[in-house]
């Protein structure tokens, strides 16, 4: 398969990759007015050291808010932790995704080189 083929693989791949985790997470917002967790008054050093059983418990203490409009969209985005979530969500991504473009790459150019 020619380099122009692997780095148009890689491209696609990394845009795609990059727009994912925030495509895919759009598909659970919440309905106008519901009341979801304040992810903004979560403190993220806290969340690292926690065990399991500690975290159900601050989960509990988490004050609530209603959403409406578009912060229904973008209250995901005021976790503490977002980036992280968001960068490995990215990389799991780009995995697949690359993989799948590769195969379809190579079972393009081997069709077209019989022909």
């Amino acid at each position: 398969m020619p380099k122009k083929h692997w780095i148009h693989c890689l491209l696609v791949s990394a845009v795609l990759a990059a727009l994912m985790p925030i495509v895919t997470s759009t598909a659970v917002v919440p309905t106008e007015g519901e009341a979801v967790l304040d992810l903004a008054s979560i403190d993220a050093s806290q969340l690292e050291r926690m065990s399991p059983e500690e975290f159900e418990g601050i989960v509990d203490a988490v004050p609530t808010r209603k959403l409406e409009g578009l912060e229904r969209f973008t209250y995901q985005f005021t976790h503490p932790q977002f980036l992280r979530f968001y960068l490995r969500g990215v990389a799991v991504s780009f995995i697949w995704l690359l993989f799948a473009t590769v195969i379809v790459s190579y079972l393009g150019h081997r069709s077209r080189s019989r022909t």
